[in-house]
């Protein structure tokens, strides 16, 4: 075909630098590399132990800190809960009449109430005739109740 594309061209990159991997540490159990700050081997489950030297440094560290851990917290930094999420919750209040947001109010209620069990079957009539009366009291004997029951069914206000 030809030679390869030079390296200030757009497109092509240079070669990467290997990355450095000689302060990757393995696992003891299998010998995979381990992620940089992991607890744990990713390919057999075990724990990472911190090893004699890493030891022996965390040792010196301490010593150095008086004998104590650096960052000990206090009793005054210690954490309380909220008064917020202590306090009891208000009274559930639940209505029939009143207006929440998953029903409506109560004039609403009566107006829908009579338009399902008047209004419906009274426009059915007029369109279909005497034909009508078999839907008519399927419509009051299944579908209305059910309807009704459904809107004015007790709900929580607040």
């Amino acid at each position: 075909m030809g030679s390869p594309p030079a390296a200030g061209v757009v497109g092509v990159q240079p070669p990467h630098a290997a990355a450095d991997i000689s302060s990757v540490e393995e696992c003891r159990s299998c010998g995979a590399r381990l992620f940089e700050g992991a607890s744990f081997c990713a390919r057999c489950l075990s724990p990472v132990v911190a090893s004699e030297d890493e030891v022996a440094q965390g040792l010196g560290e301490v010593a150095a800190a008086g004998g104590r851990w650096v960052g000990t917290t206090s009793r005054s930094n210690t954490w309380t809960t909220d008064p917020r999420h202590s306090e009891p919750l208000p009274a559930k209040v639940h209505s029939r009449w009143k207006a929440s947001p998953e029903s409506f109010p109560g004039p609403v209620k009566l107006l829908l109430t009579a338009t399902i069990a008047v209004g419906i079957p009274l426009a059915f009539y007029k369109v279909a005739g005497p034909f009508s009366l078999g839907p008519i009291l399927i419509w009051w004997l299944t579908i209305a109740p059910r309807s009704v029951r459904d809107l004015w069914r007790r709900t929580r206000v607040r």
